[in-house]
């Protein structure tokens, strides 16, 4: 969109001892807002913002507001801005509340409009290369995630695919898939494949001739002595045409595919088969842990089974293409650049489409774009970064994923795109006797009216009601407790300071954290259905925060206000995430017990 004009409000930037910067590129809608007119702040230098409008009911929204004193802002939904006013305000100060390096979204609102704009703190300590490498890892992750999701399709648990590649598994889906229309297309060029008329001549009898044309007289011109027979023109088909070729060229390739893939199952079927019989069935009927591990294992099996009638019915539809009369007319070897016909005739394109995604160096699995526009925030990128971590921690304690985001029903017919994370998406994660349910970006309910045992188990108190992460866990479908995360991306000083804690200076961050704390009540807890509300379903609050610094001590704990201050960044060790969550587990499972 283009920038928008005669702005209603007055923005400037005062940084440093440098001149005012005043702000005139807005845009009206973020995702459409450019880099190359942003206004770029050098870390650990003070910035001060001046935001002058006549209108009463205009608001600047900046990320980083929640680390400055209460008493220079205000609240909207728990959001805090900036109204107008007449002196600047310092917004960046680096004893107190530093901004720390990335890109921040502006946004005022004025007059029932929204004006977007982006500043960039610039770092001189740490590198513009590591926000890059967060970047980068994210995506990674995801594409991570994705290669779950192609082996969770298959129906089988991921640790017992891993003799499978993603490229194998991926290619045989993308076959299942197209195995109708392909069976289809090839059914019908069995009979009917494309041709050319090609006019050959031959010597034929005089009585049997049927037409003739110019070459015929000139050869009885030429040799008058033949009076018994005569050149005749004789019509022939020809197949070795350049969309022939290429369907020769496909049924090779998934034939050749289908046999290693085809090999490859049957050899783990057969160890399967061989564990089943000899080291799991004449033991399950004494060890309940052997007869648990045989019931998986005979679902791994059978599920096997049912891939290698399908791998064998889409075998026998190419063998037929492989059998047809103008088949073997056809030269393979021939170099042949794609045709217009490939994509015209139906029966071609259809076996040319399923070739190219087969053909493709990863699975075909994309991410969804918007992801791209949220790079543009450093603060969304972290917390994306972060949620993904929590997974992956979760996961890594042999909870497997069972619903929701890429895990959910709905996402198979999304065309291979790994969906946006949107606020409110909620994974559930499985094992033996735990239900884990893990919420990005969820609203917490202000009323016990509006909560769920099984959704919404909690309700608040306070107005900050949307933490980044939550998780609550159930035994045995029943809630026993909850973890609320947070992702701030600043300075840990920034964050929490203790001693400030109890007094008016306390910033909005260390509010918000309190609040998840000592704010959160359910009726739900333990399987409670009388109504009675209990005060303390929370076990703890988390504060994570980014530093460009690795630490052997990246948790520290704060009992007294149920909250961790807890260290991570990209390439650091990240194996303390996990235990933090099974230790938090391990306080809800023992606190319900007692």
């Amino acid at each position: 969109m283009d920038t928008l004009s005669n702005l209603p409000f007055i923005l400037e930037f005062n940084i440093g001892n440098k001149l005012p910067n005043r702000i005139v590129d807005f845009y009206s809608d973020e995702n459409s807002v450019s880099e190359d007119t942003l206004l770029e702040i050098t870390e650990n230098v003070p910035v001060e913002v001046l935001f002058k409008s006549e209108h009463e009911d205009s608001k600047l929204f900046f990320e980083g507001l929640e680390s400055i004193p209460e008493r220079f802002v205000e609240e909207e939904d728990g959001i805090p801005y900036l109204a107008p006013a007449e002196y600047p305000i310092k917004i960046f100060k680096q004893e107190s509340y530093p901004l720390i390096p990335g890109k921040y979204l502006l946004r005022v609102d004025c007059l029932s409009i929204s004006y977007y704009t982006l500043v960039a703190v610039k770092p001189n300590r740490v590198t513009e290369e590591q926000w890059e490498i967060m970047k980068e890892e994210v995506e990674e992750q995801l594409s991570g995630l994705a290669q779950d999701l192609i082996k969770s399709r298959m129906g089988l648990v991921y640790k017992e695919l891993k003799m499978l590649a993603p490229r194998q598994i991926s290619q045989f889906l993308i076959l299942q898939k197209h195995y109708a229309k392909a069976l289809a297309a090839i059914t019908d060029l069995y009979t009917k494949a494309n041709y050319r008329i090609k006019k050959n001549y031959q010597m034929v009898p005089i009585e049997r001739v049927k037409t003739t044309d110019e070459k015929s007289v000139i050869h009885r011109l030429k040799y008058p002595e033949k009076q018994t027979e005569l050149k005749s023109p004789i019509n022939t088909f020809e197949y070795d045409l350049p969309e022939n070729r290429w369907a020769k060229k496909i049924a090779q390739f998934v034939i050749i595919n289908l046999k290693e893939f085809n090999n490859l199952v049957t050899s783990y079927a057969e160890n399967i088969k061989f564990e089943i019989d000899y080291e799991l069935r004449p033991y399950a009927e004494f060890q309940e842990n052997t007869r648990n591990v045989l019931i998986e294992k005979e679902k791994v099996l059978s599920k096997l089974e049912e891939y290698l009638i399908v791998t064998k019915k889409i075998q026998n539809a190419f063998q037929m293409l492989q059998s047809a009369k103008w088949y073997h007319e056809v030269n393979e070897h021939k170099p042949c650049p794609l045709p217009h016909v490939m994509q015209l005739d139906a029966r071609y394109r259809v076996l040319y489409q399923m070739y190219r995604e087969m053909k493709q160096e990863k699975p075909e699995l994309g991410i969804d774009p918007i992801y791209a526009l949220q790079w543009k925030r450093t603060d969304k990128l972290y917390e994306i970064w972060g949620f993904v971590q929590l997974v992956n921690a979760i996961k890594e304690l042999e909870f497997n994923p069972i619903n929701g985001w890429i895990y959910s029903g709905a996402f198979n017919q999304q065309k291979n795109l790994i969906p946006n994370l949107n606020g409110g998406t909620t994974i559930t994660f499985r094992n033996e006797k735990l239900i884990l349910k893990l919420t990005y970006d969820g609203k917490i309910p202000y009323q016990r009216q509006d909560t769920d045992p099984l959704s919404e188990p909690l309700y608040i108190s306070s107005n900050n009601n949307r933490p980044d992460s939550r998780l609550d866990v159930y035994e045995e479908d029943i809630y026993i407790g909850s973890l609320i995360i947070d992702f701030k991306y600043r300075s840990k000083r920034s964050v929490w300071d203790l001693g400030i804690v109890n007094t008016s200076h306390k910033s909005k961050t260390m509010s918000q954290l309190l609040s998840y704390g000592s704010s959160c009540k359910s009726i739900h807890l333990y399987g409670a259905n009388n109504g009675i509300t209990h005060n303390n379903p929370i076990q703890e609050v988390w504060a994570i925060y980014p530093s460009q610094y690795n630490s052997n001590h990246p948790i520290e704990d704060y009992e007294d206000h149920h909250l961790r201050l807890i260290k991570l960044s990209p390439i650091h060790n990240k194996d303390y995430l996990k235990t933090a969550f099974q230790e938090v587990i391990t306080k809800l499972i023992s606190r319900r017990n007692k």
